[in-house]
């Protein structure tokens, strides 16, 4: 995601939603800046949409993007025991009650 990211902005209520549904020993939602987006507007985004319980990582220089072939923002993978199990891209309303229900899926999958 980015600070000038207009989808990433609409759907990342959402995704604090979802991490407020799931146990965080089971599931984490985790964000990461990409690009060059300061810490200070970083913390302003968070502010601004009351965003307390997601994380602040950073991908200044894109590394992460590039090694995980993200092309376009907002891109969300879904990730279990190391391997990727879903992708998206593109924003998405990531509290809907079907979104939750495949996530208790995969959790339950174990």
């Amino acid at each position: 995601w980015a600070t000038w990211c207009a989808p990433c902005r609409e759907e990342m209520p959402s995704f604090s939603n979802l991490q407020k549904i799931f146990n965080k020993d089971d599931f984490q939602v985790i964000t990461v800046a990409s690009g060059r987006n300061n810490l200070q507007k970083i913390e302003e985004f968070y502010s601004n949409l009351k965003i307390q319980n997601l994380p602040l990582h950073r991908d200044p220089k894109g590394k992460t993007s590039i090694e995980n072939n993200v092309f376009g923002l907002p891109t969300t993978l879904i990730v279990q025991n190391g391997y990727e199990v879903a992708r998206l891209i593109g924003p998405a309303d990531w509290d809907n009650e079907f979104i939750v229900k495949y996530i208790t899926q995969i959790l339950n999958s174990n």
